[in-house]
């Protein structure tokens, strides 16, 4: 009753769908808080609060049922020694704009690592991959920042980059992705506009569309 009560019939489909979107959110902050712990190299451990929901108490890793949640699949990739921690500059464009995302790496395993390859992919038309020569163990790397332009889009849309840190041998380390939120140009129009103003009342609003003042 409170979901339509509330009007959230408005923006999704299902009960079910509030809930799938409520826990990618808790996903989104909890990735967000050890990807930024694990480039603090002063800080070795953290505890995760909590193991499952409870009653109002919905940020736990499983549900009140002991059930996975909708990102188990990947909570994998920030729960592990060796973990890749993309950081765009800002995670909001406009279609078409040049991207640059910080790479940072945080190692804790024991093997020593070296000669890696990590490889990145938007779509089918946009990816690449960075050379690493070494990666300095119990600590953070600062790998090579990654710039590229994003394709362009008619209707907002979020976009995906998936992250793969693989060895010499082609064997995957680690995996990651980052989120973006590509926007559709702004339309331009000019237009000459003429104004009668005898009292002279407008000088003051023609000094700042002169100086591009958005009113």
């Amino acid at each position: 009753k409170r979901f339509v009560d509330h009007k959230l019939d408005n923006i999704f489909s299902s009960y079910d769908q509030l809930a799938e979107e409520s826990q990618r959110s808790q996903f989104n902050a909890l990735k967000y808080e050890i990807e930024k712990i694990r480039m603090t190299s002063q800080i070795q451990g953290y505890v995760i609060t909590e193991f499952t929901d409870i009653n109002w108490e919905s940020n736990g890793l499983l549900d009140m049922w002991r059930n996975f949640k909708v990102y188990s699949i990947d909570l994998p990739f920030i729960q592990q020694q060796n973990i890749i921690i993309p950081r765009p500059v800002k995670y909001n464009y406009w279609s078409g704009e040049e991207v640059e995302i910080d790479i940072y790496i945080s190692h804790y395993r024991d093997k020593v690592l070296s000669d890696l390859k990590l490889e990145w992919k938007l779509d089918e038309n946009i990816s690449g991959a960075l050379k690493i020569s070494e990666l300095k163990n119990a600590d953070v790397n600062k790998i090579e920042s990654l710039t590229f332009s994003l394709p362009e889009v008619n209707e907002s849309e979020k976009v995906r980059i998936d992250f793969t840190l693989m060895d010499n041998e082609g064997d995957t380390i680690a995996k990651n992705y980052s989120e973006l939120f590509v926007f559709e140009k702004r339309f331009t129009q000019t237009q000459d506009i003429t104004v009668v103003d005898p009292n002279k009342n407008l000088e003051q609003l023609s000094k700042e569309l002169e100086n591009n003042y958005r009113l």
